[in-house]
């Protein structure tokens, strides 16, 4: 009765259906696909049919627990909940660029606490987020055709990102 368990998956196999034409990532050489001056007024395309779209992993899933318990005598419960998220790899570039990969990561959370028993009308929690301090990124800028070659990656984070902790009321 204290606890409740629950868990979710998602499999989605998204793919380019039709993208003749499309700009070239900087750097792309032939032989990664890129069609040097193939394009109207000699631009630089590639075929992306058929390839995978981007900002989208194929497998995504979450588990979480969540136990209350009655503080005996008391106007309030004890509760913990703890939560799991997992998703695969990642190219947040339409046009494919290697540069713009993000691994596959999982980010634990944690908390615990007590609530109000008769009507929540109060709770105090104590939490961990990003438990095991995975670091991850929300997309990548590259900005090297602007600097004659060289490599220039600009990552975009976000708070949870990074272990962060606090108290809550």
């Amino acid at each position: 009765e204290s606890l409740n368990l629950n868990a979710s998956i998602a499999y989605i196999d998204a793919t380019i259906e039709s993208f003749e034409g499309a700009q070239c990532y900087s750097g792309q050489t032939p032989e990664e696909g890129c069609m040097i001056g193939a394009g109207l007024g000699g631009v630089d395309i590639q075929n992306l049919n058929g390839k995978d779209l981007n900002n989208s992993p194929d497998l995504k899933y979450s588990l979480g627990a969540y136990w209350e318990e009655a503080a005996s005598g008391r106007s309030f419960n004890y509760f913990a909940q703890a939560n799991y998220q997992w998703q695969d790899d990642v190219n947040y570039d339409l046009y494919g660029n290697p540069l713009s990969d993000q691994s596959a990561y999982g980010i634990a959370n944690v908390s615990f606490g007590i609530v109000e028993s008769q009507n929540h009308s109060y709770k105090l929690t104590f939490f961990v987020n990003n438990l095991f301090d995975q670091s991850y990124s929300l997309g990548y800028t590259d900005s090297s055709a602007r600097l004659g070659g060289l490599t220039a990656l600009g990552k975009q984070w976000t708070r949870g990102a990074m272990r962060y902790m606090g108290v809550n009321f």
